[in-house]
């Protein structure tokens, strides 16, 4: 076990647990109770969305951390690749759920998932 990057898989885990919450907590729900004239409802719902991109990241990233941590094995490359592909393709699928499918990033991390996933089955370590 590598140390090192176990705990850089905590430290990952911390950072975005604690930016979404404090995001929560701090920006979107006094928003709720006093939404920003100025800002439209749908770039609300997209900045709100966009902010949970990170922790989703992180987490994915994470995840490849405690793998590579664990050490290696063939299989290693599988899992890592999975658990990235599913990490973006989180994100891809929170934008587009959040804007119902008007916002282009939801779109591109979902393609982008998509090309890891297919990137895995060519490497043949699907």
């Amino acid at each position: 076990m590598n140390h090192w990057l176990a705990s850089a898989c905590v430290a990952l885990i911390g950072i975005g647990l604690t930016h979404s919450v404090m995001g929560e907590r701090r920006i979107f729900t006094p928003w709720q109770a006093s939404p920003p004239r100025d800002v439209s409802r749908a770039h609300q719902v997209i900045l709100r969305a966009s902010w949970h991109l990170p922790t989703l990241l992180g987490l994915g990233l994470a995840a490849v951390l405690a793998l590579l941590a664990a050490g290696g094995a063939p299989a290693l490359r599988s899992a890592m690749l999975a658990a990235l592909a599913l990490a973006i393709g989180a994100c891809g699928a929170l934008v587009a759920v959040a804007t119902r499918g008007r916002h282009q990033g939801g779109t591109a991390m979902l393609a982008t998932a998509v090309l890891i996933a297919l990137g895995r089955w060519q490497a043949g370590v699907a």
